[in-house]
């Protein structure tokens, strides 16, 4: 079963473990009601490495995703995002995720959570002479949830970086410990909701800004239970 690179951190703070699409994942730690107040009242911070990451590139990667997923992508600027989905030739859908537009690349959040038949699926249409080329960053990005009334200040204290005035599904890019990172912000919970994601190397050091930087703000770790029930009242 893969496990994060935060995967000990969680142990340390007792966390019950899960199974979610083949990964490790914090259920809860503890007191799931607890975890579920810092969201609604503070802060809350989640690692949602397992969900699917896929990075695509080339002169063709948006022109590619255009012709196979369900959204338009054309008028998105770098720094700028949108909800899209995966459907079969019938209008199944298969899943969905959230596009990152960068100024070479395009990022796709799987928040359905299982990016790696996602990325088999997509395989499928990278036809010969396409130039566009997908990788599969499930295993090699990271990816934490911040969520809460205090966020936005936890935010700027561990990183420096003011995200008080993005809009949803939009980001920035920034520097934390060596690694560029994408700074989201999301729709998860209903409250003020910011994802990082990151080169895996850099996940534990942006996890430790941020439970230092959210001392004074109530920062709790949040397991899956809690996220859920937050997701769902949203």
């Amino acid at each position: 079963m893969k496990q994060s690179r935060l995967h000990d951190h969680h142990a340390k703070l007792q966390a019950t473990f899960e199974e979610v699409t083949g990964w490790q994942v914090p259920l809860h730690y503890g007191d799931m009601l607890a975890e579920y107040r810092a969201v609604r009242e503070a802060v809350g911070i989640a690692d949602l490495s397992h969900r699917g990451k896929l990075r695509v590139t080339g002169d063709d990667r948006v022109k590619w995703l255009q012709s196979v997923i369900s959204n338009d992508l054309l008028s998105l600027q770098p720094g700028q995002g949108r909800y899209s989905s995966f459907l079969t030739h019938k209008g199944k859908m298969l899943t969905y995720f959230r596009c990152y537009m960068q100024p070479e690349a395009v990022m796709l959040e799987d928040v359905g959570e299982i990016g790696d038949q996602t990325h088999a699926a997509l395989r499928k249409f990278l036809l010969y002479g396409t130039k566009a080329k997908m990788e599969n960053c499930r295993e090699s990005w990271g990816l934490l949830l911040v969520s809460g009334p205090k966020a936005t200040a936890a935010m700027k204290v561990a990183f420096g970086t003011d995200v008080g005035e993005l809009k949803p599904v939009n980001f920035i890019s920034a520097a934390i410990g060596g690694h560029t990172a994408l700074v989201i912000r999301t729709e998860e919970t209903g409250e003020r909701d910011y994802e990082i994601l990151i080169p895996s190397d850099g996940l534990v050091l942006a996890w430790e800004r941020l439970l230092e930087a959210g001392v004074p703000h109530g920062i709790t770790p949040v397991g899956s239970q809690a996220c859920e029930a937050l997701r769902i009242e949203a």
